[in-house]
């Protein structure tokens, strides 16, 4: 519970970073759908549910903040989200799936609402089903910021995990029994007024590449799957955070003292002064100071800035914290798959790249040396199977 209710906090703080990143407003004690473990961790028995429940909100969320609304309005989840829907209406199977009911709401522009959806309906894990979308004006004097109408935009989603072995469509009988509900109503209201959700993003036709690129996605060219040979994005996977402190010397982080870090993936050390960079691993020790734990034990405490441009606080002894995210690249279909984080340089087929940073769905790669283009930056979505 301790633990659970650590993760829980960290998850807080992170949220609140990226909506200030962001440019989002949020409350000041806004808890991010977890607001009944703002002093306590959850039971036991509910650790594993809330920390799936914590993950999937997660990922709504960094994925809201790149959408840029102008604000949160709130979140609910599990328990205190399911109150108001019919469970029977739900895609969740017993023992195969299990489904999670979240309610979402922000303020923004329409185009904010647009660039969020598909978003969501492209996330894998978890599985989001958008069961309503409903907007509400933004009273008068709020509703226009430099001449843009701001609306209040309500989503119902039901987060889908699977729990259980796959089942073959000859393992489960002749008869199955499959959650439906009622179609949608239309979404009109008199001649000819219609609500339009999405929006076909523009493309042009690259000759050079022979290939179908995004408009307006930046210096950085979009690159879609190919078989080519291009380096392509398999998937972004969300690891546990690699770095832990394991020992310091010196009397403190005056100019004599410094600390050893270790890589736990690779095995690698270092041993950093206060402001040094490890530049193989893409770390900088911020600061770093000894403190006295309820035993009396005196033990070391680290600020480390990593290339996600984000400090953590790691202490000698207790488990890293956080995660972080990896991109899984590859050249062509059949290309052995390589797995780095963002600040890494990885050999990927036949050229070395260099991660400029890692998102969600994407990741911005510089091509270093190779058979194409070297010094090419690259924005890679990930690949559709």
């Amino acid at each position: 519970r301790i633990e659970a209710y650590s993760d829980l906090k960290g998850f807080v703080e992170r949220s609140r970073a990226g909506a200030a990143r962001a440019g989002v407003a949020v409350a000041a004690d806004e808890r991010f759908g977890f607001g009944r473990y703002a002093r306590e961790g959850p039971a036991l028995d509910d650790v594993p549910v809330v920390w799936k429940q914590r993950v999937a909100t997660e990922r709504l969320l960094e994925a809201l903040w790149a959408a840029r609304p102008q604000a949160l309005s709130g979140v609910c989840v599990g328990k205190d989200a399911a109150a108001g829907w019919s469970g029977e209406r739900s895609l969740g199977v017993p023992g195969l799936v299990a489904a999670d009911r979240c309610d979402l709401a922000f303020i923004g522009e329409t185009s904010c609402l647009r660039r969020y959806l598909p978003v969501l309906a492209g996330l894998a894990d978890p599985v989001v089903v958008i069961r309503e979308v409903r907007v509400e004006p933004v009273p008068l004097e709020g509703r226009r910021v430099h001449g843009v109408p701001r609306n209040k935009f309500s989503l119902a989603l039901e987060l889908l995990h699977p729990v259980g072995p796959a089942v073959s469509a000859t393992d489960v009988g002749p008869r199955v029994d499959v959650p439906t509900w009622a179609a949608p109503r239309a979404q009109s209201a008199g001649g000819g007024w219609v609500f339009e959700v999405f929006d076909s993003p523009a493309i042009e036709y690259a000759k050079d590449r022979r290939d179908w690129l995004l408009v307006g996605a930046g210096a950085a060219a979009v690159v879609a799957r190919s078989d080519r040979g291009d380096v392509e994005l398999v998937e972004v996977r969300r690891l546990p955070y690699r770095w832990r402190l394991v020992g310091h010397g010196g009397a403190g982080s005056g100019a004599g003292g410094w600390v050893v870090l270790e890589d736990t993936v690779s095995g690698r050390t270092v041993r950093l002064r206060r402001g040094e960079r490890d530049a193989a691993g893409a770390i900088t020790l911020e600061e770093w100071r000894l403190v006295r734990t309820s035993r009396g034990e005196q033990v070391s405490e680290a600020q480390l800035l990593g290339a996600d441009a984000v400090v953590r606080q790691l202490r000698a002894g207790v488990a890293t914290p956080g995660t972080e995210l990896a991109a899984v690249l590859r050249e062509g279909r059949n290309g052995a798959p390589v797995e780095a984080i963002a600040g890494a340089t990885v050999q990927v087929g036949a050229s070395e790249y260099r991660i400029d940073g890692v998102e969600e769905t994407s990741a911005q790669v510089s091509r270093l040396n190779g058979r194409a283009k070297p010094g090419e930056r690259l924005r890679l979505e990930r690949v559709r199977e």
